[in-house]
């Protein structure tokens, strides 16, 4: 549409943002007006200088500065020549080639629920060793999903369990507890000491969390430094949120023994809750009538924000959006990448004289790490001074300098 205004000449670019949608121009209450005294078109601004800078450039610049007319001036609205699917947060899901040795491969289907695996220790003794060193993997299950435990404390009906690797649990994940022995439990005893499935009850940090045990099952007594599959470790039973896949499509066909399986899901949550009792224990899914964000034509955004839905109290079993021009597909890969270790997520970064930049992450980042230390003078009361390795060794501070932190430079 063409509309003539006498604003253009002093602005270069002149944006008119409304989040009006049902009226048309002319309209009451829509910024475009049709000035009947001086048979022009005009878009209506607050005089206020603190709301735009428009009115108070007009008034400086005078009628005289303006003249009686400018050219004509039009609105082009941005087109989005995106498919339908690509407006959709998605994952990528490999099935390697080699997973029918041992494994029971398979495509997916729609409403696949995605667990985490339960393979929380090496297949072999041997794969443990390879832990903290490098070289290539030996199979597709091994370095899978490691989950050994470092420490277990028992104090006043809560037991502070600490990880070797970051947990990435949070409150309400439910876990298995094994092979961890105490002063009063062995392995294999009728007393089952901390190794009982629990539900989160906290977290202290990315490798400390906390569950619930009434009875003092006694001091961890387990050697970490002998590696093997008899390590200490815990299971994810159950995701506190549950994902599953709405629909999905088929990048690469899977054949076992020859090519890869290669698939892209469109994940959902079924975690919604409403807050009034007795339905607050009870989960529903996003609403997928939402699954595509709404766009506004006027103002396009290639990448909304994360939706927030809600489940109804007045209606059990009805879910509702916040914003319709948001994505529930954003709002789910947020929480999957919240509650798995897929990516570590960057919470500042500082920049510094020349290229020089400090980044600092929500959980440890694992760069650049210490894999092996030499002493040329020990001292005395360090143990036997012969050469080893040593697992869950933690560093102290020296002087002013802080451990810990997970920055990097």
């Amino acid at each position: 549409m063409e509309h003539h205004s006498t604003l253009m000449q002093m602005v270069e670019h002149l944006k008119v943002v409304s989040r009006v949608s049902d009226k048309n121009s002319g309209d009451i209450g829509h910024p475009i007006q049709y000035d009947t005294t001086n048979s022009q078109w005009f878009i209506k601004v607050a005089s206020a200088s603190t709301e735009n800078s428009i009115y108070s450039t007009i008034v400086g610049l005078g009628s005289t500065g303006l003249g009686d007319a400018t050219t004509r001036t039009y609105f082009k609205r941005k087109s989005d020549n995106r498919s339908a699917n690509d407006t959709l947060y998605r994952v990528r899901y490999v099935i390697p080639k080699t997973s029918a040795s041992g494994i029971n491969a398979r495509p997916p289907v729609d409403g696949f629920i995605l667990q985490e695996s339960n393979t929380s220790i090496g297949s072999t003794s041997g794969e443990i060793q390879t832990y903290f060193g490098t070289g290539s993997l030996g199979n597709v299950n091994q370095q899978r999903n490691f989950r050994i435990i470092a420490n277990a404390e028992w104090t006043g009906a809560v037991a502070n369990i600490t990880t070797e690797l970051p947990h990435n649990l949070i409150v309400g994940s439910q876990v298995e507890l094994i092979n961890i022995k105490s002063t009063n439990n062995t392995i294999g005893a009728s007393e089952l000491g901390f190794n009982e499935t629990y539900s989160v009850t906290g977290i202290s940090s990315a490798k400390q969390f906390s569950v619930a045990l009434a009875t003092n099952p006694g001091t961890f007594t387990n050697d970490t430094s002998a590696r093997t599959t008899a390590l200490p470790h815990f299971k994810r039973k159950r995701y506190e949120t549950t994902y599953y896949v709405f629909r999905f499509s088929e990048g690469q066909k899977y054949i076992s023994g020859e090519q890869d399986g290669i698939y892209y899901f469109t994940l959902v949550n079924s975690t919604n809750k409403p807050t009034v009792t007795p339905f607050s224990e009870e989960k529903y899914s996003q609403p997928v009538k939402e699954l595509f964000p709404q766009i506004n034509r006027d103002n396009p955004t290639s990448d909304p924000a994360p939706t927030k839905c809600f489940a109804q109290s007045s209606l059990i079993g009805e879910v509702v959006v916040n914003d319709v021009r948001s994505s529930i597909t954003k709002e789910t890969v947020n929480k999957l990448i919240r509650d798995t270790d897929v990516g570590v997520g960057i919470v500042n970064i500082t920049s510094a004289t020349g290229t020089a930049h400090t980044i600092t992450t929500s959980i440890d980042h694992g760069l650049n790490k210490v894999t092996s230390l030499t002493i040329t003078n020990g001292g005395t009361g360090y143990g036997s001074g012969t050469a080893g390795d040593l697992y869950n060794a933690r560093l102290v501070g020296i002087g002013t300098s802080v451990t810990g932190s997970t920055r990097i430079s």
